[in-house]
């Protein structure tokens, strides 16, 4: 993922600064994001929780302000295949709470 914005719900659009004051996204309620976290911005709800790149403190705790519960994933291992992200499915089922468990 490499595209620098995020749909969260709500109105609310993570998007990394060089992009937050493109007019397509008036309207929205922005999540900005500073130029040293940009990857962050590349993030992703699922249900009622946003999966995270672990080590962007500044975007986590601008989501918890908004209310939006955070999982934060580490993907250093990710990053090194040309910082793109290619988390497997089946990795982000293994993480707790994320989806809920099927009876």
């Amino acid at each position: 993922m490499k595209s620098g914005l995020a749909y969260i719900g709500d109105t609310h659009l993570v998007v990394n600064e060089e992009l937050s004051r493109h007019a397509h996204f008036r309207g929205f309620n922005l999540v900005r994001v500073n130029a040293t976290e940009s990857y962050a911005a590349n993030c992703l709800r699922i249900n009622d929780r946003v999966l995270v790149p672990a080590g962007f403190p500044g975007l986590r705790d601008s989501l918890e302000r908004l209310g939006q519960p955070v999982l934060s994933l580490e993907v250093s291992e990710f990053e090194k295949n040309g910082r793109r992200l290619e988390l497997p499915f089946t990795e982000i089922l293994k993480s707790p709470g994320v989806l809920p468990r099927l009876a």
